[in-house]
């Protein structure tokens, strides 16, 4: 994993995930099909001064990412930490945890890169010039994929919860892990955007879970 060069390395500690626990998730297909098959580059934007904290790849607490960073590094698909638009290589898709810090600006000139957005509600969906409505915040639940997007089809089962996506306008899109006829998870292919409702399924505490 690289590291932004204006950032400290974290340290480990007790907390991290053991050998075990990543053994357990790399069984777990979900998370690696999904990020091999949709990005070559997995780079996570942060708009914080924090060195660790929710879905942060470099952080090691049950909240962190560190786990699913290592199992993608493992598979090939390198992980740099960006805390800025302006540092997003050409060609990196690009993960945004949070796209609700980010300005209409930001986002904009997000647009035109491979995007994996999570928990993108209706504004950044807006200025992204996503054809897509977000509805509703639902609880966390075990979900079936539904849906015939291959790597959705080999992890199975998750949980997920947050919004529920619909794309509109006609636009070609892919749902999976629908509830209430909404998809969590939303492949809009000639956007080369892809939505998921919810990121807990992104941390040290959840990976090794359900799919």
């Amino acid at each position: 994993m690289t590291v932004d060069a204006g950032t400290a390395p974290l340290q480990q500690t007790a907390t991290g995930p053991t050998g075990r626990s990543v053994g357990r998730a790399a069984r777990g297909p979900v998370l690696i099909a999904l990020g091999v098959a949709v990005v070559a580059l997995l780079v996570s934007l942060t708009v914080t001064t924090q060195r660790s904290g929710r879905l942060d790849p470099r952080a090691y607490d049950p909240d962190g990412s560190h786990a699913l960073a290592a199992l993608l590094g493992n598979q090939g698909a390198a992980v740099t930490v960006i805390e800025t638009v302006e540092q997003v290589r050409p060609g990196s898709t690009v993960v945004v945890p949070f796209p609700e810090r980010l300005t209409t600006a930001e986002l904009r000139r997000l647009a035109p890169s491979p995007l994996l957005l999570v928990g993108a509600d209706n504004a950044a969906l807006r200025a992204l010039g996503d054809p897509v409505e977000a509805q509703g915040d639902s609880l966390d639940e075990v979900r079936e994929p539904a849906c015939d997007l291959p790597a959705a089809a080999r992890a199975g089962r998750v949980r997920l919860g947050g919004p529920g996506y619909t794309a509109t306008g006609g636009v070609a899109s892919t749902g999976c892990y629908a509830s209430g006829g909404r998809a969590g998870l939303l492949l809009l292919p000639t956007r080369r955007h892809l939505l998921l409702a919810s990121g807990t399924l992104l941390t040290n505490d959840a990976l090794d879970e359900q799919g």
